[in-house]
């Protein structure tokens, strides 16, 4: 039985082939002027459709000129690169086929799109970069450039600064001059230490207050350590607080100051002693309320130190809430009897606020704790002088005491002048007015915040005096003051030659004894004395 003969192709293949057999054949290019005519462009244009976009072109063989091409091949590569331009559309498509020289791009096209994105990504970088450049500019107005790289001191030059102010925070004459001894060695075995420096300056601080030095030797070398240490580290809060300290009190410079202590603060908004000093300078500036503030920051960060309640009780004084100030006192002198400057506060508002009395009584209660031979003397003096000629006699002794001491010490001019105020003693207490702006005494800004010499206002040179009170010390100061510069240039060690005065002695006098209450019986203090300075503690 025969086989039937299957059919090549099915049915739709075969619809195809007989389409297909309809058609005319493709049409032959057979050079690049027929190529570029049939695509509508240059020849130069068609060539390099070859190369980079794969142009179906027939090459013969006898040269690289024999070329052709077929129609249908160049319609189908058109149909081909008309579709894969991301669906933008048939316009765009028929666009892309022509030739470079003649193609615009219309708006909206794939051409233009990415220019336009381009462009405003670009925008929105420059917006962005000018903001973060004003940002920073307005953030570190004012503030000195940070170096590049901080200096990195070695391990012994910072063992020594650490013992430095382990010393130091004791506060006694002694202990001042063991940290002014591993402060130096720390700057020598490192130049560029700049908290060395800033400790030889904190040395200088204190060393009016707790040793045998005056500001006149005292604060010059502190402000040339202050200023070098600033200059190695413009970033070291400890520069910058001690030289808002010395500005204030040796260049009388109070806006330069008050820069200092808030650069300070911006730098370390965590340290206690700058607040406190900070404090005490807007105290002695008549910003008591920023003082009290101040003040209160520091308690904050530091609630255990006496010295800081003490001071704050100052301020209340100042601030003429006298009574809260004597409570305070009173309170750190029943819990801790020994403390002095509680008892030096004290005896100064009891002077003022004229109670001999209560003056007394706390000369009494300061014997017991210093022990001091000098301290009997003077309260044996105080009180002869109160029983046989009332206060008047009182404030005759300890304006003679005062006088002795600043001969003895070099420092404490207006302190003196205020008690011979006290005393009616008109014409001494202008001359020492006179003596504590000539000797550039530190309590001397204070003049024209002060509430006495009532008896003085009117007097030329007295008004004179206390508008220069509230200046920057001039830079002609007196021949006298420009000898105490050093002249080497290197610090120098803390003097102990002289006598001390009696504020000296009150903080370097052993802390013994018990706390005596005060007696209103003058007759029962015949048998005690004391000695004790009554001058603000600026430290």
């Amino acid at each position: 039985m025969p086989v039937p003969i299957q059919p090549a192709f099915g049915p739709q293949e075969d619809k195809v082939r007989r389409e297909d057999r309809r058609k005319p054949p493709p049409k032959r290019l057979n050079s690049w002027k027929e190529i570029a005519a049939h695509l509508k462009c240059g020849e130069r244009t068609a060539k390099r459709w070859e190369k980079t976009r794969a142009l179906p072109i027939r090459r013969l063989p006898g040269g690289p000129g024999l070329v052709f091409a077929l129609t249908s091949e160049i319609e189908a590569w058109q149909l081909s690169n008309a579709r894969s331009e991301d669906a933008v559309g048939s316009s765009d498509a028929e666009q892309h086929l022509l030739p470079d020289e003649t193609r615009s791009p219309t708006p909206g096209s794939a051409a233009t799109v990415p220019s336009t994105r381009r462009l405003l990504t670009g925008l929105a970088l420059l917006a962005l970069s000018v903001a973060l450049v004003f940002g920073f500019i307005w953030r570190h107005r004012g503030k000195p450039a940070a170096t590049a790289r901080p200096h990195i001191t070695t391990q012994q030059a910072r063992n020594l600064y650490l013992s430095g102010r382990f010393y130091w925070n004791k506060r006694t004459a002694a202990d001042l001059q063991l940290a002014m001894r591993d402060f130096q060695a720390a700057a020598a075995l490192d130049p560029r230490y700049a908290a060395a420096y800033a400790g030889i300056a904190d040395c200088y601080a204190l060393s009016p207050e707790f040793a045998a030095m005056s500001p006149q030797q005292a604060y010059p070398k502190m402000l040339e350590a202050a200023r070098r240490s600033v200059a190695l580290d413009p970033n070291l809060p400890e520069a910058h607080r001690a030289l808002g300290f010395v500005l204030f009190y040796w260049n009388w410079d109070r806006a330069g100051s008050r820069r200092e202590f808030e650069r300070a603060l911006a730098l370390d908004p965590h340290n206690s002693t700058t607040f406190h000093w900070f404090a005490n300078m807007l105290m002695q500036s008549q910003d008591r309320a920023a003082a009290l503030k101040m003040i209160d920051k520091a308690r904050e960060l530091d609630p255990t130190s006496p010295a800081l309640l003490a001071d704050r009780g100052l301020i209340l004084s100042w601030n003429n809430q006298k009574k809260q100030a004597i409570e305070i006192w009173q309170g750190l002198e029943r819990s801790d009897p020994s403390y002095l400057p509680s008892h030096r506060y004290a005896l100064k508002e009891y002077l003022y606020g004229h109670n001999p009395v209560a003056y007394l009584a706390e000369l009494r209660a300061i014997a017991q704790v210093t022990r001091a031979r000098a301290d009997a003397d003077e309260l044996a003096a105080c009180q002869e002088a109160f029983l046989h000629h009332g206060e008047d006699g009182l404030l005759q002794v300890v304006a003679d005491e005062h006088i002795r001491d600043v001969q003895r010490s070099g420092f404490g001019y207006l302190e003196a002048a205020n008690i011979l105020d006290l005393a009616h003693r008109k014409d001494a207490a202008l001359d020492y007015v006179e003596m504590a702006y000539k000797h550039r005494d530190p309590e001397f800004p204070t003049l024209s915040n002060l509430e006495s010499f009532s008896d003085l206002v009117g007097n030329p040179k007295f008004d004179d005096l206390r508008s220069r009170s509230r200046l920057p010390f001039p830079e002609n100061r007196p021949a006298s003051l420009s000898e105490t510069s050093s002249a080497s240039g290197s610090p120098a060690p803390l003097p102990a030659t002289r006598s001390p005065t009696k504020r000296e002695r009150s903080h370097r006098a052993p802390l013994l004894g018990s706390y005596c209450p005060v007696d209103p019986n003058p007759a029962t203090l015949r048998g005690a004395s004391s000695r004790v300075s009554v001058s603000s503690n600026t430290a």
